[in-house]
């Protein structure tokens, strides 16, 4: 899998002032235990962040530190290495023989090598594409932006406040956190919730100020679970403020507490240097797409410097997707979960909420991504979650992106009515949708032919089943082995129902036009029988 280049760093100072994310053992092992492996570790006294790469040990003489290796407890045992700092992932199926190995390492009792290794590097990724998201969230939206980065990483709110106590930053979308007061007096804005007043005159959390790197703050007077937080301090030791994460949404692991100590370097300048920060009106692809949904266009010229940006081409395939929240999900980050659902289903999408919805657009080029293999897990998230989607068609031009936000909208309204689907597309739905608009505003006896309605009035008089015969056999374009399959009855039976209802009716039904009425007429009768 490539990594996206997102922005070039090389001639950045904050690439000068911020080393390059490495991973240690420790890091692995959270990511490992949180998809449920065990993994045994060795020599931890011994584990730094050094880590860039995954690669096999197969006996070869040239190690380098910065890599991780992963091999098997026999290739280990016939081909010992020497250098101490090299650290390992070993597989086997006992407990290591290795007494005098002095090596950190991590022990797989009983798991395959491929599967270890494929794990691993999607790790490495992961945590790269973290730190290329940093970076380009400080280049184009400062704090604001570095917040909506680490709310995704972290999987829970974050906010950020100064020396004083004044909002730096606050979560997005997060109930009861996100409500603020503005006092006029002085201009500054505060949380609604007296969070912050509360904690600044807890002298225990006061005397926490002076305190370096990332801690967890456990007395939290609100709720029972544990704060991480890091304080940041300028070059000159001044102090400027606190990075704080609420833990309600996951587990925090140890090096989640590294995580956050690298995530202040990028807070710290995005405070000191605000200036580092570009105006280009949309500064997260997020709210590019919101403000376009409601109406404040950009020029082409900008849409298409921001799609190349984020490797997007204007003429790759998009599908867009709208999803109604539950009102018991509209509650405190159950639509962060949502929305970490989805990114995790679709890895090259955008998602973002408005009102009572979320709004999801995905690239399928970028992702590789058939539209059917898209219906597919988005149908089997609206199943597990019972959750309202109505999906647009497939476009292949950005530009029409209004026009599939309507036609997300338009799904979603029609879908709602039915109860066989949590999830419909809008090819499914837009015959139906139009024709229930047109009876809105006319009768089906305006609109309908008179002779489907003779022939209603026949079947009740004479006992027969010609008006549901003539609508399964114009569905299914009169195809007489479908027909009576679905009828069960035999195909000669069918065939002299056919051949009666045509001289009941004398209708041409070799017509294509009249054929179409007909069956527009047929759903506008059952729409204005439901």
């Amino acid at each position: 899998m490539q990594i996206p280049q997102y922005i070039n760093l090389k001639h950045t100072s904050a690439q000068k002032s911020i080393p390059p994310l490495k991973l240690s053992l420790q890091m692995l092992l959270d990511e490992f235990t949180e998809r449920d492996f065990e993994p045994l570790f060795y020599n931890s006294m011994h584990d730094k962040m050094k880590l860039d790469n995954i690669l096999l040990y197969y006996g070869q003489d040239t190690l380098t530190e910065s890599v991780v290796y992963l091999c098997e407890e026999q290739v280990l045992a016939s081909c010992p290495i020497e250098n101490h700092d090299i650290c390992l992932l070993l597989t086997g199926h006992k407990k290591p023989l290795f007494p005098e190995l002095k090596n950190p390492f991590l022990f797989f009792d009983g798991q395959e090598t491929a599967v270890i290794l494929n794990l691993a590097s999607e790790f490495f990724l992961k945590y790269r594409i973290f730190e290329m998201d940093l970076y380009e969230a400080l280049y184009t939206g400062g704090l604001a932006a570095l917040s909506s980065v680490a709310l995704t990483f972290f999987k829970n709110p974050i906010l950020i406040h100064d020396e004083k106590f004044m909002v730096l930053s606050r979560p997005q979308f997060v109930s009861g956190m996100t409500e603020t007061n503005y006092d006029q007096t002085t201009g500054f804005v505060t949380f609604k919730l007296e969070l912050l007043n509360i904690l600044k005159q807890d002298k225990e959390y006061v005397r926490t100020l002076t305190t370096r790197g990332a801690h967890f703050w456990i007395k939290q007077p609100l709720t029972p679970y544990r704060v991480p937080y890091i304080n940041l301090f300028g070059q000159n030791g001044r102090y400027l403020g606190r990075v704080l994460i609420n833990e309600i949404n996951s587990i925090f692991y140890p090096s989640h507490l590294q995580m956050l100590e690298y995530f202040a370097q990028f807070a710290t300048i995005a405070i000191t240097q605000p200036q580092q920060a570009t105006d280009t009106s949309f500064f997260s692809f997020e709210l590019f797409l919101q403000k376009y949904l409601d109406g404040d266009f950009p020029t082409r010229e900008n849409a298409l410097k921001t799609l190349g940006f984020y490797k997007w081409q204007e003429h790759d395939t998009f599908v867009c997707a709208k999803i109604s929240i539950p009102e018991q999900d509209q509650r405190i980050n159950s639509i962060d979960i949502m929305m970490a659902s989805l990114r995790l289903l679709f890895t090259d999408c955008c998602v973002f909420v408005s009102g009572s919805v979320i709004w999801l657009v995905e690239n399928l080029t970028a992702n590789h991504l058939s539209a059917p293999a898209f219906q597919k897990r988005l149908k089997s998230f609206a199943a597990d979650g019972s959750y309202s989607i109505g999906q647009s068609a497939p476009f292949r031009d950005f530009f029409h992106l209004p026009h599939a936000f309507r036609q997300a909208g338009i799904t979603l309204e029609y879908g709602k009515t039915k109860q066989s689907s949590f999830c419909h597309t809008f090819h499914e739905v837009i015959g139906s949708y139009i024709i229930q608009k047109l009876c809105e505003t006319e009768t089906k006896e305006t609109l309908c032919h008179e002779c489907l309605f003779y022939l209603m009035d026949y079947d009740a008089q004479k006992g027969t089943d010609y008006f549901k015969t003539l609508q399964i056999y114009l569905e299914h374009e009169r195809n007489l082995t479908v027909t009576s399959q679905i009828l069960h009855i035999h195909r000669s039976t069918l065939q002299y129902r056919i051949a009666k209802i045509t001289e009941l009716l004398s209708l041409p039904l070799d017509d294509a036009d009249l054929r179409f009425y007909l069956l527009c007429c047929f759903r506008m009768i059952a729409c204005q029988k439901d």
